[in-house]
């Protein structure tokens, strides 16, 4: 016989010698069969773990569930830092306020889609102010020329 199989059954020796230990302490302090019964289905539930989750296995979850919000707190603070850095740019080319925004705290997804469409706002608002200046410029090129005269700046 190998030593699993005899380990195996040591423990099966064991665990029914404190089966009848724990019935002989029930009917020695007077509890009912039907209550006896219930709580070796309850014994035979915990050992076999059936449905239930082990103090250990809600550990390691808890821990990877920890771990998991760890990078998602890392990733907002990181795409906060960025934006802030995008909108302090943009704020500052557009003399507009910077975004309003608590950034000591983890932001949530939805605080963070709002700065993103603030940002990508500011960012039109640089590209139309571009074309419009350019065009202007264009326009005043054309009435430069028209007059036959040279700016004197660049």
């Amino acid at each position: 016989m190998r030593r699993s199989e005899v380990l195996a059954e040591e423990s099966i020796v064991c665990l029914q010698k404190a089966l009848n230990h724990l019935r002989e302490i029930w009917e020695l302090i007077g509890i009912p069969e039907d209550q006896r019964l219930q709580r070796t289905e309850v014994v035979k539930k915990h050992i076999k773990e059936e449905g239930e989750t082990t103090i250990l296995q809600l550990e390691k979850d808890l821990r990877t569930q920890v771990e998991l919000m760890r990078k998602q707190k890392k990733e907002r603070k990181q795409e906060l830092k960025l934006l802030q850095e995008q909108d302090q740019e943009l704020c500052e080319i557009l003399c507009m306020p910077h975004y309003d925004i608590d950034s000591a705290s983890v932001p949530s997804l939805e605080e963070l889609n709002q700065f993103r469409q603030h940002v990508t706002t500011l960012r039109e608002t640089k590209a139309s102010r571009r074309e419009e200046f350019v065009s202007i410029k264009r326009q005043i090129i054309l009435c430069m020329e028209a007059l036959d005269h040279t700016p004197d700046t660049s």
